[in-house]
Order: C-alpha cells, then structure tokens, then sequence
C-alpha cells in the first residue's frame, strides 16, 4: 500500500495544492472564527482532496477500512 500512496504524491503538483489551500482561508487566516472548527476543517480538506484526486472517496474508503482503531473511541 506504501507504494501506491507515494504513486499518488507523485502525480499532485504543488502548486495544484497551493491553489486549493488558498480557496478556503479558514486553513490559514488565525482570525477566522471557523478555524476551531474542526468538523469544518475535515470538510474543507476531503473537498480538497476531492479537487485534486478524482479517485478521492475510493481512496478514502480503503484507508477507513485499513484503520478499523481510529474510529473506536478513546477511554480515559
């Protein structure tokens, strides 16, 4: 699985992150009341990844099936 994901960093350009990054700047401007949002921020990120992967939600749904422990709850 490694090997894909490098495959896949490989094909995004920076500059193609850099122009998504800077449509929402609730990921970068400290005074945005909406930056301690963190549901809002999981959204802004998974349309990123939506805009700079077509295969995003495949991609996606492997990586919750590889990692069943982040979705259990943490006990104190």
């Amino acid at each position: 699985m490694l090997r894909s994901k490098v495959k896949i960093l490989e094909e995004i350009h920076p500059l193609d992150v850099i122009k998504e990054v800077e449509k929402w700047p609730v990921l970068y401007v400290k005074d945005c009341p909406e930056r301690m949002n963190h549901h809002f921020k999981n959204k802004i990120w998974n349309e990123i990844g939506k805009a700079l992967l077509p295969e995003w939600e495949h991609y996606r749904s492997n990586e919750e099936m590889e990692e069943p422990s982040r979705h259990i709850p943490k006990t104190r």
